[in-house]
Protein backbone atom coordinates (compact mmCIF):
# COMPACT_ATOMS: atom_id res chain seq x y z
CA UNK A 1 0.00 0.00 0.00
CA UNK A 2 2.81 2.08 0.42
CA UNK A 3 4.46 1.98 -2.68
CA UNK A 4 0.89 2.54 -4.32
CA UNK A 5 0.53 5.55 -2.58
CA UNK A 6 4.13 7.12 -3.14
CA UNK A 7 3.42 5.98 -7.31
CA UNK A 8 -0.12 7.80 -7.24
CA UNK A 9 2.23 10.79 -5.94
CA UNK A 10 4.88 10.16 -8.50
CA UNK A 11 3.14 12.57 -11.70
CA UNK A 12 3.18 15.37 -8.73
CA UNK A 13 6.49 15.96 -9.67
CA UNK A 14 6.12 15.83 -13.70
CA UNK A 15 5.05 20.08 -13.97
CA UNK A 16 8.55 20.55 -11.73
CA UNK A 17 11.08 18.66 -13.90
CA UNK A 18 9.12 20.13 -17.42
CA UNK A 19 9.56 23.46 -15.98
CA UNK A 20 13.56 22.64 -15.03
CA UNK A 21 13.91 21.66 -18.39
CA UNK A 22 13.47 17.67 -18.11
CA UNK A 23 11.71 15.81 -21.17
CA UNK A 24 8.99 13.86 -20.33
CA UNK A 25 10.73 11.17 -21.79
CA UNK A 26 13.67 11.37 -19.02
CA UNK A 27 11.29 11.99 -16.55
CA UNK A 28 9.42 8.92 -17.59
CA UNK A 29 12.76 6.43 -17.67
CA UNK A 30 13.69 8.59 -14.78
CA UNK A 31 10.90 7.10 -12.81
CA UNK A 32 11.26 3.68 -14.15
CA UNK A 33 14.40 3.38 -12.67
CA UNK A 34 13.90 5.11 -9.39
CA UNK A 35 10.70 2.23 -9.11
CA UNK A 36 13.29 -0.31 -9.79
CA UNK A 37 15.88 0.83 -7.79
CA UNK A 38 13.02 1.62 -4.33
CA UNK A 39 11.97 -2.31 -4.99
CA UNK A 40 15.21 -3.74 -4.77
CA UNK A 41 16.44 -1.54 -1.85
CA UNK A 42 13.31 -1.77 0.33
CA UNK A 43 13.22 -5.48 0.76
CA UNK A 44 17.23 -5.25 1.20
CA UNK A 45 16.55 -2.40 3.77
CA UNK A 46 13.72 -4.57 5.44
CA UNK A 47 15.51 -7.85 6.08
CA UNK A 48 18.40 -5.99 7.61
CA UNK A 49 16.29 -4.28 10.10
CA UNK A 50 14.64 -6.89 11.37
CA UNK A 51 17.79 -8.47 11.74
CA UNK A 52 19.25 -5.99 13.81
CA UNK A 53 16.38 -6.31 15.39
CA UNK A 54 16.71 -10.05 16.34
CA UNK A 55 19.55 -9.29 17.33
CA UNK A 56 18.87 -6.39 20.23
CA UNK A 57 15.43 -8.13 21.15
CA UNK A 58 16.38 -11.52 21.33
CA UNK A 59 13.46 -12.36 19.33
CA UNK A 60 12.99 -15.10 17.71
CA UNK A 61 9.96 -15.91 15.15
CA UNK A 62 8.93 -18.69 14.01
CA UNK A 63 8.02 -17.58 10.16
CA UNK A 64 7.40 -20.69 8.54
CA UNK A 65 3.97 -20.36 10.45
CA UNK A 66 2.91 -17.24 9.14
CA UNK A 67 4.31 -18.24 5.34
CA UNK A 68 1.75 -21.27 6.04
CA UNK A 69 -0.67 -19.02 7.67
CA UNK A 70 -0.49 -16.07 4.56
CA UNK A 71 -0.33 -18.48 1.81
CA UNK A 72 -3.51 -20.55 3.10
CA UNK A 73 -5.79 -17.72 4.32
CA UNK A 74 -7.08 -17.38 0.58
CA UNK A 75 -8.77 -20.85 0.96
CA UNK A 76 -10.62 -19.64 3.55
CA UNK A 77 -11.86 -16.55 2.11
CA UNK A 78 -15.55 -16.51 0.36
CA UNK A 79 -15.23 -15.90 -2.88
CA UNK A 80 -16.76 -12.44 -2.74
CA UNK A 81 -15.89 -9.75 -5.56
CA UNK A 82 -15.03 -6.41 -3.68
CA UNK A 83 -13.45 -8.94 -0.71
CA UNK A 84 -10.55 -10.42 -3.02
CA UNK A 85 -9.59 -7.08 -4.32
CA UNK A 86 -9.28 -5.44 -0.87
CA UNK A 87 -7.34 -8.84 0.54
CA UNK A 88 -5.13 -8.99 -2.60
CA UNK A 89 -3.88 -5.46 -1.79
CA UNK A 90 -3.08 -6.78 1.81
CA UNK A 91 -2.36 -10.14 1.51
CA UNK A 92 0.00 -10.54 -1.75
CA UNK A 93 1.78 -14.13 -2.30
CA UNK A 94 4.52 -14.74 0.31
CA UNK A 95 7.70 -16.89 0.72
CA UNK A 96 9.53 -17.08 3.86
CA UNK A 97 12.99 -16.23 3.65
CA UNK A 98 14.58 -18.76 5.44
CA UNK A 99 13.12 -21.21 3.19
CA UNK A 100 14.43 -19.63 0.03
CA UNK A 101 15.80 -15.83 0.16
CA UNK A 102 16.60 -15.00 -3.02
CA UNK A 103 13.21 -15.97 -4.06
CA UNK A 104 11.68 -14.43 -0.87
CA UNK A 105 13.26 -11.08 -2.17
CA UNK A 106 12.52 -10.89 -5.69
CA UNK A 107 8.85 -12.15 -4.30
CA UNK A 108 8.62 -8.52 -2.36
CA UNK A 109 10.25 -6.73 -5.10
CA UNK A 110 7.90 -7.39 -7.67
CA UNK A 111 4.95 -6.84 -5.47
CA UNK A 112 6.08 -3.61 -3.96
CA UNK A 113 7.05 -2.95 -8.07
CA UNK A 114 3.57 -3.88 -9.16
CA UNK A 115 1.83 -1.97 -6.49
CA UNK A 116 4.13 1.20 -7.69
CA UNK A 117 3.30 1.40 -11.38
CA UNK A 118 -0.12 0.73 -10.86
CA UNK A 119 -0.57 3.81 -8.55
CA UNK A 120 1.12 5.80 -11.19
CA UNK A 121 -1.01 4.23 -13.88
CA UNK A 122 -3.96 5.62 -12.33
CA UNK A 123 -2.50 9.19 -11.10
CA UNK A 124 -1.31 9.91 -14.67
CA UNK A 125 -5.05 8.70 -15.99
CA UNK A 126 -6.85 11.34 -13.74
CA UNK A 127 -3.35 13.83 -14.51
CA UNK A 128 -3.61 13.68 -18.52
CA UNK A 129 -7.80 12.71 -19.11
CA UNK A 130 -9.99 13.40 -16.19
CA UNK A 131 -12.10 11.79 -13.52
CA UNK A 132 -14.04 9.52 -15.73
CA UNK A 133 -10.93 8.01 -17.92
CA UNK A 134 -9.39 8.48 -14.05
CA UNK A 135 -12.18 6.00 -12.81
CA UNK A 136 -11.75 3.75 -15.85
CA UNK A 137 -8.21 3.20 -14.91
CA UNK A 138 -8.80 2.36 -11.22
CA UNK A 139 -10.14 -0.94 -12.34
CA UNK A 140 -7.86 -1.69 -15.34
CA UNK A 141 -5.46 -1.25 -12.56
CA UNK A 142 -7.20 -3.38 -10.55
CA UNK A 143 -7.02 -6.09 -13.24
CA UNK A 144 -3.43 -5.58 -13.42
CA UNK A 145 -2.85 -6.68 -9.78
CA UNK A 146 -5.10 -9.49 -10.14
CA UNK A 147 -2.86 -10.82 -13.22
CA UNK A 148 0.39 -10.34 -10.72
CA UNK A 149 -1.27 -11.84 -7.83
CA UNK A 150 -3.07 -14.96 -9.66
CA UNK A 151 0.29 -15.21 -11.88
CA UNK A 152 2.62 -15.49 -9.10
CA UNK A 153 0.70 -17.71 -7.18
CA UNK A 154 0.37 -20.28 -10.31
CA UNK A 155 3.81 -20.07 -10.45
CA UNK A 156 4.17 -20.87 -6.98
CA UNK A 157 1.37 -23.38 -6.59
CA UNK A 158 -0.03 -21.30 -3.95
CA UNK A 159 -3.84 -20.73 -3.79
CA UNK A 160 -5.78 -18.81 -5.79
CA UNK A 161 -8.50 -16.13 -4.83
CA UNK A 162 -12.21 -17.12 -6.29
CA UNK A 163 -12.95 -14.22 -8.08
CA UNK A 164 -9.43 -14.61 -9.97
CA UNK A 165 -9.84 -18.46 -10.61
CA UNK A 166 -10.92 -17.56 -14.42
CA UNK A 167 -6.77 -16.46 -14.81
CA UNK A 168 -5.82 -20.30 -13.64
CA UNK A 169 -6.35 -21.59 -17.07
CA UNK A 170 -3.28 -20.00 -17.99
CA UNK A 171 -0.17 -22.69 -17.87
CA UNK A 172 2.13 -22.47 -14.89
CA UNK A 173 4.87 -22.32 -17.51
CA UNK A 174 3.05 -18.92 -19.13
CA UNK A 175 2.80 -17.65 -15.88
CA UNK A 176 5.90 -15.23 -15.26
CA UNK A 177 5.46 -14.60 -19.43
CA UNK A 178 2.13 -13.20 -19.06
CA UNK A 179 3.11 -10.95 -15.54
CA UNK A 180 6.15 -9.71 -17.37
CA UNK A 181 4.05 -8.55 -20.21
CA UNK A 182 1.40 -7.34 -18.31
CA UNK A 183 4.23 -4.56 -16.96
CA UNK A 184 5.25 -3.37 -19.81
CA UNK A 185 2.02 -2.99 -20.90
CA UNK A 186 1.42 -0.96 -18.14
CA UNK A 187 4.47 0.88 -18.62
CA UNK A 188 3.56 1.75 -22.46
CA UNK A 189 0.18 2.92 -21.02
CA UNK A 190 1.82 5.38 -18.73
CA UNK A 191 4.49 6.30 -21.53
CA UNK A 192 1.29 7.39 -23.64
CA UNK A 193 -0.44 9.14 -20.98
CA UNK A 194 3.38 10.99 -20.18
CA UNK A 195 3.69 11.84 -23.32
CA UNK A 196 1.74 14.45 -23.83
CA UNK A 197 0.38 15.49 -20.47
CA UNK A 198 0.08 19.28 -20.33
CA UNK A 199 2.33 20.86 -18.00
CA UNK A 200 -0.41 22.13 -14.96
CA UNK A 201 1.43 25.11 -12.73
Amino acid sequence: IYMFIVGIIAINFLSYYVENGVTRKTYFFGNVLASLGLSITIPILSYLISLIEKIFFNRAIDFKVIEETLNEVVLDLDGHFLGDIVVSFVLAPYIDINTNAILSFSLFAINIFVFYIVGWLISAAFYRLGVIPGLIMIAVGIGFIAIKDTMLRLSMDTPIFKTYEILSVIPKGFAIPVLIVTILITFWIIYMLVKRAPVKM
